[in-house]
């Protein structure tokens, strides 16, 4: 056997994977493409379920013609795995409902293993961004309350770390729209097959890796992962299962269900594939998945109202809503650093991720001066949508446009003068800052005016003592909008 041939036996033994051949041209295809038009996710409406050649989003949505579901389960594979040809009949049984309620089903691909062997592997830090932006679309231009993620092997810690970045700087007493973790055959302590560097993934599967190890912190320090209904508040509610192969030869027992509590394992017959791969005869782990999914539905209801009930008695909430657009990451931590300053006793400023459904008091969008100023900008539809649900809430809603950089007055300048029509009411605001700290000061400015101006009526001037701000800059008799 050849160098190259015994080294490609090898790796797919040691991994236990199979090569994935791209799914043939020739599927038939339900819909167009939405990902052409800048879309995220493939969405494709069906009668029945099909399989669909995957397009540049590597994300594909089977829904209902109608699109009435609000529950969607979320496949994500493994090392080496495909969409598809990992979980063989799973998501159409899920689809269709063959043990249960049938559901709206995700499907995301991503190149790794031997698919991406010519670069030596994934880029798993890529792939954790575009799984945490598929999940964040799926939440808020399709509309899913409850998204549950099926995740297999290699899959799992991506899933994670992608969890870990959606939650980064949400409101700790949340029940989001993240319903369950189920992970089959997962290494949540890493595993001792990833010994040597083949390729870049080992570095994430070796044991005890520093991704596993972080993942494993924060996990256990922020997210509930007991499906129990003495939930600790004070974390995110998100129960995590785990199905444990008992035949698995790359992920360990203890591995495997590291931080599950032991009544929420499946123990299965089975390989470190075959627990993810239903047979014609027996789907124990349809039904299990089934089962694991109508359990905490109906435990998100009652740990919901225990939330409903503590919110009661917690602070006056104001809720915030940051638009950075794809340049914002930077400007996105100072957003959340500031809602943590401006929050105590009395007062929460909470990002619209908290509280699902609630109109939001203040939106924030930030774009580079030089986007704002190019020809044909791709910034001012964005701002003109901000500037639409300003006018259609009736000066309910406060907006806050800020263009950042070297050449902000030219931009600010263009945004008044050429975008925003004439005659805006008080509580629209287009400002330029040249750099983060000017950033900081007009979000801080923002979000004291909100504050003020929603509980105004629940103590007057001892909102002022309770926040220790100085006075409103925006309440002086010259202060104009824009």
């Amino acid at each position: 056997m050849r160098p190259r041939m015994l080294l490609r036996y090898t790796v797919t033994r040691l991994l236990d994977v199979s090569v994935v051949v791209a799914e043939p041209r020739t599927l038939y295809r339900a819909c167009r493409s939405e990902s052409a038009g800048g879309q995220l996710i493939n969405h494709l409406p069906q009668t029945s379920f099909r399989e669909q050649v995957f397009d540049a989003s590597a994300v594909n949505l089977h829904t209902r013609i109608d699109g009435s579901a609000r529950q969607v389960i979320v496949f994500v594979h493994g090392l080496g795995g495909g969409g598809y040809a990992t979980w063989r009949d799973m998501p159409r049984m899920m689809f269709e409902g063959t043990h249960g309620s049938p559901m709206d089903v995700a499907i995301f691909d991503y190149r790794s293993g031997l698919r991406a062997w010519k670069r030596r592997g994934a880029n798993l830090i890529a792939q954790i961004s575009r799984l945490k932006t598929t999940l964040q679309s799926l939440i808020d231009d399709y509309g899913y309350s409850e998204i549950y993620i099926a995740a297999h092997s290699l899959g799992g810690i991506i899933t994670e770390a992608a969890i870990q970045k959606l939650f980064h700087g949400l409101n700790k007493k949340s029940v989001t729209a993240l319903a369950a973790v189920i992970l089959f055959a997962s290494p949540r302590a890493g595993s001792g097959w990833a010994t040597f560097p083949l390729i870049r993934e080992f570095w994430w599967l070796k044991r005890f890796s520093k991704p596993v190890t972080e993942a494993e912190e924060y996990f256990s320090t922020y997210i509930e992962g007991r499906a129990s209904t003495e939930a600790d508040l004070n974390r995110f509610f998100l129960p995590h299962y785990a199905c444990i192969a008992s035949n698995d030869s790359f992920v360990s027992k203890f591995s495997a269900q590291l931080g599950v509590p032991s009544n929420q394992c499946l123990p299965l017959e089975g390989t470190h594939k075959s627990v993810v791969k239903p047979d014609r005869d027996d789907h124990p782990q349809v039904r299990w998945l089934q089962k694991v999914i109508g359990d905490t539905d109906t435990l998100r209801s009652y740990v919901r109202a225990r939330v409903d009930q503590a919110a009661k008695k917690n602070p006056s909430v104001i809720v915030s809503e940051f638009r950075p657009g794809v340049h914002g990451s930077d400007w996105e931590d100072i957003y959340h650093s500031i809602r943590g300053e401006l929050s105590n006793e009395s007062i929460s400023v909470d990002d619209k991720q908290s509280h699902p459904g609630i109109p939001v008091d203040i939106v924030i969008t930030i774009r580079p001066a030089e986007v704002v100023l190019e020809s044909k900008s791709p910034a001012r539809d964005p701002i003109m949508n901000v500037y639409a649900e300003y006018v259609s809430r009736k000066g309910e809603l406060f907006v806050g446009i800020c263009a950042v950089g070297e050449l902000w007055e030219r931009a600010e300048s263009l945004i008044i003068s050429d975008w925003v029509p004439a005659g805006v009411e008080r509580g629209f605001y287009v400002k330029g800052a040249l750099n983060d700290s000017g950033v900081y000061e007009l979000i801080t400015k923002w979000m004291q005016s909100v504050i003020r101006r929603n509980l105004h009526m629940q103590g007057g001037s001892r909102i002022n003592r309770i926040l220790d701000l100085p006075p409103d800059p925006y309440e002086i008799p010259e202060g104009k909008p824009l």
